[in-house]
């Protein structure tokens, strides 16, 4: 499926509206293609449709994998936040409030363990956010590892099993890996215009808007 993940908020542009900028990371995305972005905080996905690509600044016809590239879009109702996709509607949707991890301990500089209802910030892809810790084998410290459960505090996102993340908090600092996630069904928000078309098995991580 065609998608994009947002790593900073949009923000309006000009001509064409929001332009997003990014990193095609699977297939090709082509103008006119009908695509999901999501998941929002409703735990919803948006039908887009993209008006133009371009390139190193200059238009193209498609975007292809491993190319970075700005989008601008016919129209969007809402306003994507950090951590989005944009995917083919031939993807599953879906988003994600909890998550296992196996984490290891880089840094703790206090004397108490982190134990259930700690907080950090976690970076997984171009997603940063509040997790919470709610349950866990064993507390742990500096130099130690452990399988915890993990929550986002603010709302849900995307993430796949095998991703990697970092979190801090203070002078608390950590490492793991995604293990299992709970998936959470989403619902798609239809435009009023026909599907036309859609790329299959693409997708981008957004970077930037404009």
């Amino acid at each position: 499926s065609s998608g994009i993940n947002a790593e900073w908020p949009l923000r309006p542009g000009t001509g064409q509206g929001t332009i997003i900028t990014g990193l095609t990371t699977r297939g090709t995305i082509r103008e006119e293609d009908t695509m999901l972005l999501g998941p929002f905080d409703d735990k919803s996905y948006e039908e887009v449709k993209v008006a133009s690509i371009q390139c190193n600044r200059l238009p193209r016809r498609l975007a292809k994998c491993g190319q970075s590239v700005s989008l601008g879009f016919h129209k969007l109702e809402r306003t994507p936040r950090k951590g989005m996709i944009l995917q083919s509607p031939s993807y599953e949707s879906y988003c994600v409030e909890e998550f296992t991890a196996e984490i290891y301990i880089l840094q703790h500089s206090s004397s108490s363990k982190l134990k259930v209802g700690f907080e950090a910030t976690v970076f997984i892809d171009s997603i940063r956010q509040t997790v919470e810790i709610i349950k866990m084998e064993r507390e742990i410290t500096t130099g130690q590892k452990a399988k915890v459960r993990l929550k986002f505090v603010q709302y849900p996102d995307l993430i796949a099993v095998g991703s990697r993340l970092f979190f801090r908090n203070g002078r608390t600092k950590g490492m793991g890996t995604i293990v299992d996630i709970v998936k959470i069904k989403t619902h798609i928000n239809r435009t009023s215009d026909p599907v036309l078309k859609s790329s299959k098995n693409s997708e981008l991580v957004l970077d930037e808007v404009n």
